[in-house]
């Protein structure tokens, strides 16, 4: 049996979203800020401060569905590294967790961090993770040279045994 859940998750919001246009959900979060997150968003332009529509949580509720649905045909060639934090205080750890076991992509990366919020690369004390994150894509640009000289010392051996 399919888990009822998300389904009925999904369901609700939609008819929240359908009953209830323009309605919006709480503004404000559900855990303390830092000053530099409150700063940045302070003066973010595109940052909305009065809430989101149940339309907007519906939509991106489902989303999360097909995420989780279509993880299965994820392409095997394209580099995965998750970074999610123990104490998130909007999305919980788990499901980042759960996605990465269900994807089958080879050289995937879970990054669990702890003390920090939802704005993981924005937070004071995020050092280890931007660390993490340049050392990751560091490694995916090494993987890529060697590949290509692997191949362009092929072309060469094969050229000479012509």
């Amino acid at each position: 049996m399919k888990n009822i859940f998300p389904v009925t998750i999904i369901a609700v919001t939609k008819l929240m979203s359908y009953f209830s246009l323009y309605k919006k959900t709480i503004a404000e979060f559900p855990y303390k800020t830092s000053q530099f997150i409150d700063n940045v968003f302070k003066y973010d332009k595109f940052r909305t401060t009065d809430g989101i529509t149940y339309k907007y949580l519906h939509e991106i509720i489902k989303t999360m569905g097909k995420l989780f649905d279509n993880a299965k045909n994820m392409p095997k060639d394209v580099p995965l590294l998750l970074v999610h934090s123990k104490d998130d205080g909007i999305c919980n750890y788990k499901g980042s967790q759960s996605y990465f076991d269900k994807i089958d992509v080879p050289g995937k990366e879970l990054y669990i961090v702890e003390g920090l919020n939802h704005s993981t690369t924005l937070e004071s004390g995020n050092e280890d993770v931007l660390q993490k994150v340049m050392d990751w894509i560091n490694s995916r640009n090494k993987d890529a040279n060697e590949t290509k000289k692997e191949k362009e010392d092929a072309k060469k051996a094969k050229d000479k045994s012509k």
